[in-house]
């Protein structure tokens, strides 16, 4: 459909589309970490270059001891990584706690992995491979697997988790755009783990009601 093909082509430069509330705020996060990488690489780089060829030898020249160590040096470089890492940490946490709770009134659908496929099961007993949720309202997944481990990956959403045999774990989301968009394994389960994927198909609320209803009997 046209609405999936926009939702699947939409994206960033190396990221694909935002298509949860939580979404930027992890983006922010990972352009903070590259950028402040980017910066320390360049920096430690022309440095090293700079002293490779400012304090070359040279024929002639003198060699002289080392000159003692000093203590502005030494605070400056402690302190700055110090100050970086925490910056890092706080901004890392923020967005890890809330992809970690999800509100009290989200919306719960049942999800089962095993070789090589996922199975959701709704509110009423409709069992189905694809994921329908509705848009605009928190979603609360609620996973277990049949045999081994498997993860949950919805990049477009930017949440993974894995589903572990013997445990329940969870994942929550909010849809900010219908369309239709990928899920994966993200956990080597097997010969056909590339094969386990699926779709997302975020409806309109009245459209998902009315889906939902229409999905009875036996699966």
């Amino acid at each position: 459909t046209g609405i999936s093909m926009l939702a699947q082509s939409d994206g960033q430069f190396w990221l694909p589309d935002q298509a949860s509330t939580t979404a930027a705020e992890v983006d922010w996060v990972f352009a903070f970490i590259f950028w402040i990488s980017a910066f320390f690489f360049a920096l430690i780089v022309f440095l090293l270059l700079f002293f490779v060829i400012r304090y070359r030898w040279r024929k002639g020249r003198e060699t002289k001891a080392a000159p003692n160590s000093s203590l502005a040096i030494e605070v400056i470089w402690t302190v700055i990584p110090f100050l970086v890492v925490a910056s890092i940490f706080w901004v890392a946490f923020r967005a890890y706690m809330k992809l970690s709770v999800p509100p009290t009134n989200a919306y719960e659908i049942h999800v089962v992995g095993q070789k090589w496929k996922w199975l959701f099961e709704y509110p009423n007993g409709w069992v189905d491979d694809k994921l329908h949720v509705p848009g605009d309202r928190a979603v609360l997944l609620t996973m277990r697997s049949e045999d081994v481990i498997h993860s949950l990956y919805l990049p477009a959403f930017r949440t993974k988790m894995d589903a572990v045999p013997g445990r329940y774990t969870s994942l929550w989301f909010r849809p900010e755009k219908t369309g239709e968009y990928f899920m994966f394994c993200a956990e080597y389960c097997g010969t056909e783990h590339s094969l386990m994927g699926g779709h997302i198909i975020v409806m309109e609320p009245e459209a998902y009601a009315l889906w939902l209803e229409g999905q009875q009997g036996d699966p």
